[in-house]
């Protein structure tokens, strides 16, 4: 057989103990009884064994002696999962409003809020790959501490396609915008 001891302390009773026992503990589905202790006191570990095998004593006063119990713990086989992990940009804007725009373009904008988003950096690019505004020309309007409503104002007769960028630590995400 098999045992099992559990200890605790209760504020109003003191320590008290309870006892179960097995006769298997190689099956994944162990059924434990536990032991009425009517006719046992606290029991005492002696000894633990190759940090695997408990032997403790308790007295029995049916049979008025002390019984030497060996308790062993159930051998455990690893297990190795493998978990998809999907990674996450630390910033996501939604699609330009409006399309095409004029004098305006509003985006929503979430962020992680481990980065400061103020140090976010917002470019503007022609299809030629030119730089024709930077964060100088954006406003941003925080909502909370995650996202907020960021507005770009276009300098004047720019009519064109452009790629609006958004990065932010080594992460970055661009939007298409049509200025007419």
């Amino acid at each position: 057989s098999y045992y099992f001891v559990t200890y605790y302390y209760d504020n109003i009773k003191g320590y008290l103990f309870q006892m179960y026992t097995t006769d298997d503990i190689t099956s994944n589905d162990i059924k434990w009884m536990q032991i009425d202790f009517k006719r046992f006191n606290v029991p005492v570990i002696n000894n633990i064994i190759s940090d695997s095998i408990i032997v403790f004593t308790t007295y029995d006063s049916l049979t008025k002696a002390y019984p030497l119990y060996f308790g062993k713990s159930k051998q455990y086989t690893s297990v190795v999962e493998v978990l998809n992990v999907t990674n996450t940009d630390p910033i996501y804007i939604t699609k330009p409003k409006p399309q095409p725009a004029k004098d305006k373009v509003q985006f929503n904008i979430y962020w992680d809020q481990k980065y400061d988003i103020d140090r976010c950096n917002f470019l503007v690019y022609n299809l030629l790959g030119e730089l024709i505004s930077n964060k100088s020309d954006f406003l941003l309007n925080k909502i909370n501490n995650y996202s907020g409503e960021l507005t770009w104002y276009p300098k004047s007769n720019i009519n064109g396609v452009y790629f609006v960028t958004f990065m932010i630590g080594t992460s970055f995400t661009t939007s298409i915008v049509i200025i007419e």
